[in-house]
């Protein structure tokens, strides 16, 4: 089962960025619904990727001709906006109450990487 992830622009010493992700994964369309209504940017517009990790999902050598975009970092600031908007609507939108747990963890990370000015963009573990 696929799962969505927090990749950070540097690490944190001693600092575990894991968070399992996969009820984010499966009720990516019901969140994305609830910060559509709350207008905020949904998860999936975080996603950014590189070319070494499209070819290690692909299970090749290197992506050949396809034309990879440059990978993207964003503010962590911009996904506590959505993480926390979606934490407060989880009470009012049975729909997505199963990803508090997830949404807690991801708030853990942004936190942290706000503190220290760290960059970060979402990621997908298939």
């Amino acid at each position: 089962m696929p799962a969505l992830y927090i990749v950070l622009e540097h690490e944190i010493p001693g600092f575990d960025t894991y968070v399992n992700g996969h009820t984010l994964s499966r009720m990516e369309r019901q969140l994305a619904t609830v910060a559509e209504r709350c207008a905020v940017q949904p998860l999936m517009e975080f996603f950014s990727t590189n070319a070494a990790e499209v070819a290690d999902l692909l299970g090749v050598e290197e992506t050949g001709d396809l034309e990879i975009p440059e990978e993207q970092w964003y503010p962590p600031a911009e996904g506590l906006r959505t993480v926390q908007a979606l934490l407060r609507e989880v009470e009012n939108s049975p729909e997505i109450a199963d990803a508090k747990a997830d949404l807690l963890e991801f708030e853990g990370v942004l936190q942290q990487a706000q503190e220290k000015g760290i960059r970060w963009h979402l990621a997908v573990d298939a």
